[in-house]
């Protein structure tokens, strides 16, 4: 699944309750130039589908095009996509 601003976790219940309620193991790259998708709410949200037991990878795509190095900057997390999806 990839993220989106529009999609609400939980579908009308509060956040927390949605991404809790998440059992999948979850992968979520991000950059800390973001300016979309804010580093800070992106790790508050792997601690938010965690609080259960859910298991999150979370990694940092290094750069300085912010939202844009989820796509130019993507081959840093080559090894652990390729973990994660095996």
């Amino acid at each position: 699944m990839r993220a989106n601003q529009t999609f609400i976790a939980g579908h009308g219940d509060s956040l927390g309750e949605g991404l809790t309620a998440i059992e999948a193991p979850t992968l979520m790259l991000y950059s800390e130039n973001d300016l979309v998708f804010a580093p800070e709410s992106v790790r508050r949200t792997a601690e938010l589908i965690e609080a259960d037991g859910t298991d999150v990878t979370l990694e940092t795509l290094e750069g300085n095009r912010g939202h844009l190095d989820g796509v130019v900057s993507i081959d840093q997390a080559s090894d652990t996509l390729r973990a994660f999806l095996q």
